[in-house]
């Protein structure tokens, strides 16, 4: 049962975090429910469980360091553009 739950809360989050995957406020919405899985993560004693939350927080983390990528390169346009005027 507690694998079902596990899983179950991971594909829940998934979904969500898809919907909002090219929000620009993306860091910030998954700060607070990152730090929270890897607290579970550090606290978790059964393997299977710490791998399916490593696995979820690097793919998050890899959206995250994407989404801050393209904030750079719109903040860089932005600040040429004003120069410009």
């Amino acid at each position: 049962m507690k694998d079902r739950i596990v899983q179950e809360a991971i594909e829940h989050m998934t979904i969500y975090l898809a919907t909002n995957s090219r929000d620009m406020a993306f860091p910030e919405m998954t700060l607070a429910l990152s730090l929270v899985l890897r607290k579970f993560r550090k606290g978790c004693s059964n393997s299977n469980y710490r791998k399916a939350m490593t696995t979820f927080l690097e793919a998050v983390k890899a959206n995250e360091d994407l989404i801050i990528e393209k904030r750079a390169l719109l903040k860089d346009k932005v600040l040429k553009s004003a120069k410009l005027d």
